[in-house]
């Protein structure tokens, strides 16, 4: 409850730096630099006091893995995962009850939102795969990033993206299936209590 406080919080102090920072970006785009710093001068007590409180949110986070021997190893299972950071792992971490709740990866895919689903009527499939609604909207949205990063930084899901592409598969989708696949890897590491090591999931 303490890490999903911290981290309820830091979202909520990002949000307000973003908010800051928006209008001094949207007036350097439209070439008024003069405002764009006027601005910029006025907030900046008020950005480095938000950084600040950020990076002491961060400590605390990192405070309180430490205290928690079980919390520690989990934590370190999940980010040897490529792509998932400290962030990701503590909020999935949250709200599986440190991957308790949920018994396969195929139940955790669902629950954030990243499994696909069929349309049918009978034995006729009709439209294309969808994500169910009724999904953690959190954890999508930080599996979302997870995947972005992961196509750039892990080769294997790199080359997977770029074939799928390349075969006209629609963009949205292979995202989604690099979503999945991630949370594939995440189970199959916690299951087996050993770090990821490339080769152990194939794609």
């Amino acid at each position: 409850l303490q890490i999903n406080d911290l981290l309820t919080l830091r979202d909520r102090l990002i949000e307000s730096r973003k908010s800051l920072k928006q209008p001094i970006k949207e007036f350097l785009d439209a070439g008024f630099k003069d405002t764009a710093k006027l601005i910029e001068s006025r907030c900046s007590g008020t950005l480095k006091a938000l950084d600040k409180e950020i990076e002491q949110i961060e400590k605390e986070l990192d405070k309180l893995i430490n205290k928690d021997s079980n919390l520690k190893k989990l934590y370190s299972l999940a980010t040897s995962v490529p792509g998932i950071g400290k962030i990701t792992a503590l909020t999935l971490l949250y709200f599986t009850n440190e991957f308790n709740l949920f018994t396969n990866a195929n139940q955790l895919a669902c629950y954030c939102g990243v499994a696909p689903f069929g349309h049918t009527s009978g034995t006729s499939v009709r439209g294309k795969p969808r994500v169910s609604s009724f999904a953690n909207k959190r954890l999508k949205r930080l599996l979302h990033l997870v995947a972005m990063t992961t196509i750039s930084c892990d080769k294997q899901m790199g080359q997977y993206y770029q074939r799928k592409v390349g075969e006209g598969k629609n963009r949205m989708l292979v995202i989604n299936a690099i979503r999945n696949k991630i949370i594939h890897r995440l189970c199959a590491v916690i299951k087996r209590g050993t770090p990821y090591q490339l080769g152990y999931q194939t794609i």
